[in-house]
Order: structure tokens, then C-alpha cells, then sequence
């Protein structure tokens, strides 16, 4: 006993049972890859937003390297919360919108929580113009 669906233009869909076994995967590699680059963009562009602040002050400051962990942990916080990281494509609009909403959000985060506890941070300038690049 063989069971379909039709639909209201007569076409017979496949069984329901047929459907139920589709599986969507979700490559761990690709996902590795996707992390690892977003953590090397975000320490990147901190280590450049370091270099840019002591030439335009002309003095060298402090190593930044804790401030750009807990800049790419904030980010990957929000990239995971944004559902960035499915490992399948998406509409490329919507997951450029997710992106941007994402860092604004853990680079604002991260701000404010410099404002918060000055041990985060020797320099909110680098929070700015990390966020900018």
C-alpha cells in the first residue's frame, strides 16, 4: 500500500516518509575554517589598530594581545548568536546584514565594557579604529 500527497494541481508529490530522511549537513571542517578566519580578521585588525595608534601618537604602548582575545571571544560570542556559523550557504544579503549587525554589536560591547573595567583595555582609540577596518 503505496501512499502520496497530491496537491491541488494534481501532481504527485513523493512520500512523506521520503522527505522525513533528508539530512542537511553541516561540514566541521568548513566550520573550523570559517572560525578560524574570523578570529585571525578580528586579532588582525586589532594588532593594525595598535600599529595606527602609536604612529599617529608616535610612542609605543603596552602589548594589546589580551585585549584581542577578548575582542575575538566578544565577536564570536555574537557571530555564533547571529547563527553566522551553520556551515551552509545563506542568502548573501541577509548573512552580509548579520555580519555587520554582529560586529557592531561585540565591537559596542566590547567598549562599553572598557568603559566599565579599565583593565580591558590600555586604549578605547584601538576599540574605534579596530572597528572601523
Amino acid at each position: 500500500m503505496s501512499t502520496s500527497i497530491i496537491t491541488a494541481d494534481g501532481l504527485v508529490q513523493p512520500q512523506a516518509q521520503e522527505l522525513a530522511r533528508v539530512q542537511v549537513v553541516r561540514p566541521l571542517g568548513m566550520l573550523l575554517c570559517l572560525t578560524i578566519s574570523d578570529v585571525f580578521a578580528v586579532v588582525l585588525a586589532m594588532f593594525i589598530a595598535t600599529w595606527i595608534r602609536d604612529h599617529l601618537t608616535g610612542r609605543e604602548h603596552p602589548s594589546v594581545v589580551g585585549m584581542a582575545v577578548v575582542a575575538s571571544i566578544f565577536t564570536m560570542c555574537t557571530f555564533v548568536a547571529a547563527r553566522l556559523y551553520p556551515g551552509v550557504c545563506e542568502n548573501p544579503v541577509d548573512e552580509l546584514r548579520r555580519i555587520f549587525l554582529a560586529v557592531t554589536l561585540a565591537f559596542l560591547t566590547f567598549g562599553a565594557s572598557t568603559f566599565i573595567s579599565h583593565d580591558l583595555s590600555p586604549s578605547r582609540l584601538i576599540v574605534l579604529l579596530a572597528y572601523g577596518l
